[in-house]
């Protein structure tokens, strides 16, 4: 127990992880996330097997992108109207059907419709969940909330690329989108049966998409705010630009790696992600922000830069990938 000074003893907050409620929420993020990894390391092969150019692959990422930034901007719209618990099942069941869609596309534009549909399911997914954790932590356990949250994405993702390889080594690029689309299922029925009940404040201050856009446009006169947007815009280009979108390919037709070798290669993204997310907040907390990302930037550049020049030692492709995540974390 602590005491302010001058006040009443202030109480400190448990781990959000004693709450049953938020466990339940991260079982079905780490349900979906497994899902979402599997796809990951086969997808870039499987649009280039339809005979597209190297762009065109851009295409498929790009939509999905797309259409979950659109559906976004209305995805608070939806909580507010029909319910959190009604936006996640809603959401995992469109990104189901639109990975069993992609899994069973005879052509290119259908596999780019396909995932696009996927982007919106996508996007209600996660305006429902973050709103029930939202309103099941309390605010002062929100920061630890966030990262537990966040680790247990990281957890899925990093786990599922891996055995996505497996699959679609024994099973062909296709099997993963279907394996994906049941697991949704399945988290479907999580998500029915734990999610009963709205956790909704009915007194709370609701904004419009508009409003919300107004009350931060003063962030982006904040020079710092704007120099993280960059950071973080660079960070996620580098994961899926030449990590999962070129790096799957290259990997595939320059070092002639297997299905599973290159899931393996993925999950080595993620597990650089994790060692530093384990120092990098204390590191920044003790010699400041901007310490800790410069070189971190340096580091990923390197990195990145040195990826396409391991023809001559494919091996080093692995501590490469672990390094990449390294510095995007």
């Amino acid at each position: 127990m602590q005491h302010a000074p001058g006040g009443p003893p202030k109480q400190e907050v448990p781990s959000p992880l004693r709450n049953p409620a938020f466990r339940n929420l991260l079982a079905i993020s780490v349900t979906v996330a497994l899902g979402f990894g599997l796809v990951i390391p086969v997808l870039p092969n499987y649009a280039r097997s339809f005979g597209v150019s190297l762009a065109a692959i851009g295409l498929v990422f790009f939509v999905f992108g797309l259409t979950r930034f659109a559906f976004g901007l209305v995805g608070g719209l939806v909580v507010d109207r029909f319910g959190d618990r009604f936006s996640v099942i809603a959401g995992l069941l469109i990104v189901s059907a639109s990975s069993y869609a992609a899994g069973l596309s005879a052509s290119f534009p259908q596999l780019v419709a396909a995932r696009g549909f996927g982007g919106a399911g996508s996007a209600l997914f996660i305006a429902g969940l973050m709103n029930r954790i939202i309103r099941t932590i309390e605010p002062a356990a929100m920061g630890r909330a966030t990262g537990q949250f966040r680790s247990s994405f990281l957890v899925g993702i990093g786990i599922g690329p891996f055995f996505g390889g497996v699959i679609a080594k024994y099973f062909g690029d296709a099997a993963p989108f279907h394996f994906y689309a049941t697991g949704l299922l399945i988290a479907t029925v999580i998500a029915f049966v734990v999610m009963r009940g709205q956790a909704v404040d009915a007194d709370a201050e609701r904004k419009s998409p508009l409003e919300s856009l107004r009350a931060a446009a003063p962030l982006l006169r904040e020079p710092r705010y704007v120099l993280a947007l960059g950071a973080t815009f660079v960070g996620w280009w580098v994961l899926s630009g030449p990590t999962q979108t070129l790096g799957p390919i290259f990997a595939k037709e320059e070092l002639d790696f297997s299905d599973d070798a290159i899931g393996l290669a993925i999950t080595m993204l993620a597990i650089g992600e994790v060692l530093v997310l384990l120092i990098a907040g204390r590191a920044a907390d003790r010699y400041g922000r901007k310490a800790v990302l410069a070189p971190s930037l340096a580091l990923t550049a390197v990195a990145v830069a040195l990826l396409g020049q391991v023809e001559g030692a494919p091996w080093t492709y692995f501590p490469l990938m672990i390094a990449v995540g390294g510095g995007v974390a």
